[in-house]
């Protein structure tokens, strides 16, 4: 189960949580709540935005991947349901401000 205590109980969280929880049900009624990685899905849609920005095609345009996702800025929504973050310049975390100290 995700983790949806403060301050990562953004409305756009528990949402991605109950369409988890309700796709689920549509298979196995009985079965139990969904272990969801919000985390897993919002670095797929940050290589997504890094790779639009960047106009990534192939490997000769690593760098330019790279340099797009650094520092890169996202705002909470379904595609980002933990909350707004930013990647770090230095060593490519993504982090969300009001959970970590630490300032990318």
């Amino acid at each position: 189960m995700p983790v949806l205590d403060a301050p990562l109980n953004t409305a756009a969280h528990k949402k991605f949580f109950d369409e988890a929880v309700a796709r689920l049900k549509q298979i196995d009624p009985s079965g139990p709540l969904p272990i969801v990685r919000a985390g897993n899905y919002e670095a797929m849609n940050f290589l997504k935005l890094g790779m639009q920005k960047s106009g990534f095609r192939g490997r000769e345009d690593t760098m330019k991947l790279i340099e797009a996702l650094e520092g890169l800025e996202v705002k909470e929504s379904d595609d980002f349901p933990q909350g707004t973050s930013r990647s770090a310049r230095d060593d490519h975390q993504a982090f969300i401000p009001r959970v970590c100290l630490r300032d990318p």
